[in-house]
């Protein structure tokens, strides 16, 4: 029998201030870059191979802006350890990825330990 366990969160306002991107400049112009990279998005899976669970599109690549993204993450870890009372450990892996919704998409309740490769993963952010 498995048990559902509701998860703690923590809401962050403005964590993706575009006003604190180093080479683009307001909400405006992080948009204008994420549509011009609209053809390289592709369709989302899920890694339990799930069909039906998931439908959005995903950017694996963008140089521009996934060094910025991991710093802001690694920025907020002391807060988010803090406020959700976990203890604080080594980070070996920050994983960056722009995820598309648009009408029709959708994305079923996260299940992050539905397989081998996320099954030790201790925080998700969105």
């Amino acid at each position: 029998m498995s048990v559902i366990q509701a998860a703690k969160y923590l809401q962050l306002d403005q964590f993706l201030n575009p006003l604190r991107l180093p080479t683009l400049q307001g909400t405006s112009r992080l948009l204008d870059y994420v549509l011009h990279q609209e053809s390289n998005f592709v369709p989302t899976t899920t890694s339990t191979g799930e069909t039906d669970y998931r439908k959005s599109k995903i950017l694996y690549e963008f140089p521009d802006l996934s060094q910025w993204m991991v710093q802001q993450v690694e920025a907020v870890l002391p807060t988010v350890f803090t406020q959700l009372n976990h203890p604080p450990f080594q980070v070996s892996q920050i994983e960056i990825q722009l995820t598309a919704h648009n009408n029709g998409h959708y994305y079923k309740i996260p299940n992050d330990n539905g397989s081998a490769e996320v099954a030790r993963r201790e925080l998700s952010y969105v």
